[in-house]
């Protein structure tokens, strides 16, 4: 009677083993599945943040990744807006920071929109002298019609 309860001693022994080398692989697998997911998580955070700084180029209507490189550089954004009509070079202040920046920064599109005068070249006449089309405008305000 002694030997067939150590016999179900032993085997019961033999088989918690068993389940606890089970769970162990378990919780092994269940923690590499884990530090995975927050690699992830971090990435996606990681992602998220860059897209968060960079929200302002983002949010516009058009989000293909051509067009988000062209409004990141400046150069390119002051060598394209002038070439809007003055109604839309105001309005385009609206589109983003960089665009509004752009603007306030350029000499030659405040030039364009009226807000600096055209240089002065000593020892040159004036040729001629451009109307403020904004200006002629009976039911505009700076050229918006309202």
């Amino acid at each position: 009677m002694m030997t067939s309860n150590i016999d179900k001693l032993q085997q019961l022994t033999a088989e918690i083993h068993t389940e606890q080398a089970g769970l162990r692989k378990a919780v092994i697998a269940n923690s590499n599945q884990i530090k995975l997911l927050a690699d992830t998580v971090e990435k996606t955070n990681d992602r998220l943040q860059s897209l968060e700084r960079n929200r302002d180029i983002s949010s516009s209507r058009y989000r293909s990744g051509a067009g988000l490189r062209l409004a990141s550089i400046p150069e390119l954004v002051e060598a394209i807006l002038p070439l809007l009509p003055i109604r839309d070079l105001l309005l385009a202040q609206r589109v983003s920071r960089c665009f509004r920046a752009v603007i306030e920064e350029s000499k030659a599109i405040q030039r364009i929109l009226f807000l600096l005068p055209e240089p002065v070249t000593p020892g040159l006449r004036e040729t001629g002298v451009r109307i403020n089309p904004p200006l002629i405008h009976e039911k505009s305000f700076i050229g918006i019609p309202l």
